[in-house]
């Protein structure tokens, strides 16, 4: 493990392993890095990767501030930018606005996206689903709804019931200052730019959460996407095997080629 310090705030990191194209690891709402281990651990054998706790999230500072989706970006282009970090493919768990930010923003540092059940261009019902649970995240209530809304749309009856209540516990554990003003910023964020300024090659892996594919492919023509079976919002927990395997088909087929062209 190791720690960086950006204005005040300590952000902590695990660089692990040799050879590119590196991944760098983001996990999603109310996460930490030990949800994208099971990544981590797989591809730390062949390449090199790096996975964070982002800024208010696991053992990183949580000050009290918006945390907002570019910031979140521009996190990464900075932790990047301070271990000598090549152009990575980022693996953005669920919070699929901060890696297209990234690529939007600091198109050299991003090599390709793996988006593992995003939550961009969110069908209508859902998006009214996601408005309303600001709300509740801002009562006092708000593990209690938190934790409503988990055994309705994020696990699985196919989820192991142990996992599922690790990974709860551990979202809880979030300062709810960080989960309100993440998921407001995150509902205010106007998604449609950034996935349209994206050019490098990008994977959609789906779980259980609907999407508009229609609407992303209009803006991301070149999006590849893929299905895991039998998981819920976690799949690169409950079933990594799934997860690990896509992601590395699609940067040793998609994104290493084009990589190298480029640098020839």
């Amino acid at each position: 493990m190791a720690t960086l310090d950006r204005d005040g705030v300590t952000l902590w990191y695990e660089d692990e392993g040799t050879g590119g194209p590196p991944l760098l690891l983001s996990h999603g709402w109310m996460g930490n890095s030990r949800f994208m281990a099971p990544v981590a651990d797989h591809f730390k054998a062949t390449r090199r990767v790096v996975n964070l706790d982002r800024r208010g999230h696991g053992r990183s500072d949580k000050p009290e501030q918006d945390y907002t989706m570019a910031g979140f970006a521009d996190d990464l282009a900075w932790l990047a930018g301070q271990i000598g970090l090549e152009p990575a493919v980022v693996v953005q768990h669920s919070t699929d606005q901060i890696a297209l930010d990234l690529a939007m923003r600091y198109p050299d540092l991003v090599a390709g996206v793996v988006l593992i059940d995003s939550a961009g261009f969110a069908p209508a019902p859902l998006a009214d689903n996601f408005r309303q649970l600001l709300d509740g995240v801002r009562s006092p209530a708000y593990r209690e709804v938190l934790t409503r809304l988990s055994g309705q749309i994020v696990f699985s009856p196919y989820d192991d019931p142990a996992c599922t209540a690790e990974i709860l516990a551990e979202m809880l554990a979030t300062p709810q200052h960080v989960i309100v003003s993440t998921w407001a910023e995150a509902l205010a964020y106007d998604f449609a730019p950034a996935a349209s300024a994206c050019r490098v090659p990008v994977l959609r892996i789906g779980a259980v959460f609907p999407w508009d594919a229609e609407r992303f492919r209009s803006h991301i023509p070149q999006l590849l996407t893929a299905e895991v079976v039998g998981t819920g919002h976690f799949p690169q927990i409950e079933v990594p095997g799934q997860v690990n395997a896509m992601i590395e088909r699609f940067v040793d087929v998609v994104v290493a080629p084009r990589a190298t062209a480029a640098v020839g």
